[in-house]
């Protein structure tokens, strides 16, 4: 996001609003169940898919919509306009929500953070704030965390809380931003690095304690997950063109640096350079949760590239995780509810720019959303975009993971509408015709599947497989035939590789052409 303008703005346009309390609006009756079959849950679900996503109620800003807006936030917080309302439970019956840069009217009044209080057990109608911690000497809602020399703002992205001396001590994962839009890319910025700051009186006071993460790492941005006497730490590097890694460290231990442990593909080690990649993708702020109901975590965040809201699942907070999922467009910065993953429902917030005709910069807002969570019948898969299924009337590889330089869609389809095709007339030439790099396990057996067609009968130029990033390769090439789709089949073990790119493609020969669908990966063993 391209803050620069709105922040000079400051200087300039200061607004004041009256803090006058609302009533807690009464809600609505519970939504009736949807009308399609949900499997139940537990260790025979492998994937899960989120459905009927809907827009439930206005968080932030004044209500624009015929929708729910329970918190009239311009005038009983002063706070008109924000985004990334991260989540969590603070462990006294209440759930901090934490924003980054918000202001009041047209940018006036700008804070670098500020946090709002929340005990809504009903959000049928909409997610209510009971209150923000307030600066009763500026009469506003309070910045927690302040600027020093060489920062821009400081950005909370992930927060938590664990028992210190049995009592809820809060924390926050900020990342000291040093520059916005990087060569005028809204998706890149720079950090001076992140840090850890605490709270013993429920966020009235905040420490920093010293624990940090350089601008260079791969933990800038955080997402949490408290479960059991572990915090596990879903990191990405600064800005949304990264990855996603993950840590993992004892509650007792949270601001000691050197317990942390790292993911390195096969274990967990107290070395942060061994850290590889858990998720492939153009990644944003993210959120993660456990749901106990179906035994999967869950994350979500921005695909930079695809710009759609995205979700994986995973049995374990290291994965396999599945391929993207997508749940909707033109949102981002998600945040899920922390009380409501015991069950079939997900609930959570998202943020979405607006263009305000009366200024010349965005605004930013909130808005609470829900989805319904059930077994997914494709099963697990790592492949993003197997069946070839997304964006049906544009090219490809437009905005996915998949590259494919030599490929053009087809209505040849094995499932749903959509395949892929190659045509390759060159004799002796390969052409890939679409590939896609996964980030996998070590020491690991697989499973890669698919079907395929070739243009002449009894071809055998056509090859399905995985090249480890190592160099070796794992592939087959089945006699195909243009009138029935063959199953291709590959399995392989991963050595010490965690990362691979799955492939497909041909040789060329004279009318030659190949279509592929429906291609999956997965453990031999999925957790």
């Amino acid at each position: 996001m391209n803050r620069i303008s709105i922040i000079s703005c400051v200087l300039l346009l200061v607004f004041s609003c009256t803090a006058n309390e609302s009533p807690k609006p009464t809600p609505t009756p519970p939504q009736e169940e949807d009308d399609f079959p949900l499997i139940e849950g537990g260790e025979s679900v492998l994937s899960i898919e989120a459905v009927n996503c809907e827009r439930v109620a206005r968080v932030i800003g004044k209500s624009a919509e015929d929708i729910p807006s329970p918190n009239d936030t311009p005038n009983r917080f002063k706070m008109a306009s924000t985004d990334f309302g991260n989540m969590w439970d603070a462990g006294n019956g209440s759930v901090f929500c934490v924003f980054g840069d918000n202001f009041n009217s047209y940018g006036g009044d700008w804070l670098s953070n500020a946090i709002a209080i929340s005990t809504d057990h009903d959000l049928t109608n909409g997610l209510y704030y009971d209150s923000m911690l307030w600066d009763t000497s500026k009469n506003k809602r309070k910045e927690i965390i302040h600027r020093e020399d060489g920062e821009v703002t400081c950005i909370p992205t992930g927060g938590f809380s664990a028992l210190h001396n049995n009592h809820p001590r809060q924390y926050i994962n900020y990342m000291s931003i040093r520059q916005w839009a990087l060569n005028g890319d809204n998706d890149s910025w720079l950090t001076n690095f992140n840090e850890l700051v605490y709270s013993d009186d429920m966020g009235e006071t905040w420490i920093k304690s010293g624990v940090k993460w350089n601008s260079e790492s791969n933990f800038a941005q955080i997402a949490y997950v408290v479960q059991d006497d572990l915090v596990y730490m879903w990191g990405t590097p600064a800005g949304r063109h990264g990855s996603v890694y993950v840590a993992r460290v004892g509650s007792s231990n949270v601001l000691d640096k050197g317990a942390y442990e790292y993911w390195n593909g096969e274990s967990w080690e107290k070395n942060e350079d061994v850290a590889v990649p858990i998720a492939n993708g153009e990644v944003s702020e993210m959120t993660v949760r456990y749901n106990s109901y179906y035994k999967r975590y869950i994350m979500m965040y921005l695909d930079v590239k695809e710009r759609k809201l995205v979700y994986r699942d995973a049995a374990k907070p290291e994965g396999e995780w599945s391929a993207e999922k997508i749940i909707m467009n033109g949102t981002y910065g998600p945040s899920i509810h922390p009380w409501f993953c015991d069950g079939r429902d997900l609930w959570f917030v998202s943020s979405t720019v607006t263009t305000d005709p009366k200024v010349s910069y965005d605004t930013w807002h909130i808005f609470l959303y829900h989805a319904k969570l059930r077994a997914d019948e494709d099963g697990f898969n790592m492949v993003y975009e197997g069946g070839f299924e997304y964006d049906k009337d544009q090219g490809l590889s437009y905005r996915t993971l998949w590259d494919a330089p030599n490929a053009i869609t087809s209505h040849d389809a094995h499932s749903g509408t959509m395949s892929c095709k190659v045509i390759n007339k060159i004799d002796g030439v390969w052409k890939d015709a679409c590939v896609q790099k996964v980030y996998i396990h070590k020491n690991t057996d697989y499973i890669l599947t698919g079907y395929a067609k070739a243009g002449i009968d009894n071809s055998t130029t056509a090859y399905l497989g995985v090249r480890l990033q190592s160099g070796e390769i794992y592939d087959d090439n089945p006699a195909l035939n243009p009138d029935e789709w063959t199953l291709i089949k590959k399995e392989f073990n991963s050595g010490d590789n965690t990362s691979l790119d799955v492939f497909f493609g041909t040789w060329g020969a004279s009318g030659q052409y190949a279509i592929v669908d429906d291609i999956k990966l997965e453990p031999k063993k999925v957790f």
